[in-house]
């Protein structure tokens, strides 16, 4: 299996925190955040990744190489300008192997569940499979909505209240077909949360619930702040 980590993000709302560095690549208990979604990509089973880079892009390549020293292969795509979430997946789009691809966003984490999301993804035909995780305050988060089948119907972003009182976040972890990905265009910057995932509703897209819910990104000062203590003491759910 292959995924590919969105990496390329200005991390504007870190100010001086990312001068040098760029956001996935910031330590979190004195290691990158972005190895920890590395590491848990390779102990369920992804044996290539493929990273979406721009600001800063060899601090990253440096440090991750060819992926021998990992056990598994790396391959880099670094932009001349961001092109956003959706923009910077059509990008890379040779790169892909398979008829399906994993995407994450390298400035979040959750204890993704990759076989069963792909065992659903592949059970439903689904163009697209979207984790959620419930949470009890969404307000800073974009709500994912689905019916009884796990179809999703709607995406709100950052609503101040939910409209079906379950508060289920999008956790940014996905499979795609390479089918759907040929339909991004790559002419302009283009958000895969706020533009495309919306405009393809009459696609099969489903949500798939992640157990766990514990869940923290790093694209605010406060939110990089915590994340030292969201990873203490999980070493053993982490690995699962």
């Amino acid at each position: 299996m292959e995924a590919m980590i969105l990496a390329g993000g200005l991390g504007s709302r870190l100010g001086k925190i990312v001068k040098d560095t760029p956001k996935p690549f910031l330590l979190v208990n004195g290691r990158p955040f972005i190895q920890k979604i590395v590491e848990r990509l390779i102990d369920q089973g992804i044996n290539h990744i493929i990273f979406c880079l721009s600001y800063k892009a060899e601090k990253i390549r440096n440090f991750f190489g060819d992926g021998s020293i990992w056990g598994i292969k790396l391959s880099y795509v670094i932009e001349d300008k961001p092109m956003g979430t959706a923009g910077a997946i059509a990008g890379a789009f040779k790169k892909i192997n398979g008829l399906n691809v994993i995407i994450l966003n390298g400035d979040s984490f959750c204890y993704f569940d990759i076989q069963n999301l792909c065992k659903q993804h592949q059970l439903k035909n689904a163009d697209a499979t979207l984790s959620v995780l419930k949470v009890d305050n969404p307000q800073q988060y974009g709500l994912i909505l689905f019916d009884k089948d796990m179809r999703v119907k709607k995406f709100i972003e950052k609503s101040r209240v939910s409209e079906n009182k379950l508060n289920y976040i999008n956790a940014g972890v996905y499979i795609l077909k390479t089918t759907l990905i040929k339909k991004i265009s790559n002419s302009k910057p283009m958000s895969l949360e706020k533009e495309f995932f919306p405009k393809i509703l009459d696609k099969n897209i489903q949500a798939f619930i992640l157990k766990s819910n514990k869940f923290i990104d790093i694209g605010s000062p406060m939110s990089y702040k915590n994340a030292d203590a969201f990873f203490s003491g999980d070493d053993e759910i982490y690995r699962k």
